[in-house]
């Protein structure tokens, strides 16, 4: 009795790999737009500015404002 045996080894493509391949990319970009995002939102001190203040006797470069002629 010689019966052909064929040997299933199944196929290359798995459930897992395909699920890895979206997952890894879309991770990394969630990863990197969260630390950007967290960078670039985040109060900073540019030099030569100010904070912004009421509006009162002086003006934006902090000089006191010119007396206007009524």
């Amino acid at each position: 009795m010689h019966h052909l045996i064929l040997a299933d080894f199944g196929n290359d493509w798995s459930l897992a790999g395909s699920i890895l391949t979206f997952a890894i990319p879309v991770g990394l970009f969630v990863a990197v737009a969260a630390i950007l995002y967290f960078l670039y939102t985040r109060p900073h001190a540019v030099p030569g500015h100010r904070d912004l203040v009421p509006a009162g006797g002086r003006h934006a470069a902090g000089a006191p404002r010119a007396a206007t002629a009524a």
